[in-house]
């Protein structure tokens, strides 16, 4: 079962990320809203309730609380891989009921559905 490290505490995850970024290559923002990007850190045993440390992994992710994107889960298991997959950006057109779209129209299609559902919170 995968678990997010130190989730009763929110002392431990602010301190954790603290120091990891110190040391982190610069984090983009979210490629959608703009917002800053939030660190998950998880840990899951590879044989579940049988396994031992040996067999213990964590794995590192980046997503927009606001948007609910985020990396694929149990890919990254080191932070600087991590933060490479966010920071990467593509540029390409989309095609949307055979209309071509850029990023940014693209973007501005999501955030107005998104305020329409009633899932956009300003800041």
């Amino acid at each position: 079962m995968t678990k997010i490290i130190c989730k009763d505490s929110e002392k431990k995850v602010k301190e954790f990320d603290r120091k990891e970024k110190e040391n982190m290559p610069e984090l983009k923002p979210c490629p959608f809203c703009g917002r800053e990007a939030r660190h998950y850190a998880y840990e899951y045993n590879t044989l579940g309730a049988y396994g031992s440390e040996e067999t213990q992994k964590k794995w590192h992710s980046f997503g927009c609380p606001n948007c609910k994107i985020s990396l694929p889960k149990r890919t990254y298991f080191t932070i600087e891989k991590a933060i490479e997959a966010w920071n990467q950006r593509v540029h390409v057109k989309y095609q949307i009921d055979g209309e071509e779209l850029t990023q940014q129209e693209l973007l501005e299609r999501y955030v107005s559905y998104r305020k329409q559902m009633g899932y956009w919170r300003e800041s």
